[in-house]
């Protein structure tokens, strides 16, 4: 079970990667928090346009 959650955390965060979203320069709190800005940005965005589909 934990494998497969940490899976699914993987691909939460590569899939908004090889989409675009830029990867952080440096392990600084901030640019790491930003990092996880833009991805949560990008699921939001993902599920909207799924949502207005249906």
């Amino acid at each position: 079970m934990l494998k497969v959650l940490l899976v699914l955390l993987i691909l939460a965060v590569v899939i908004p990667v090889l989409a675009g979203v830029p990867l952080p320069h440096s392990l600084d709190p901030q640019a790491i928090g930003h990092f996880l800005q833009q991805v949560i940005a990008y699921w939001v965005t993902v599920f909207e346009a799924a949502a207005r589909r249906h």
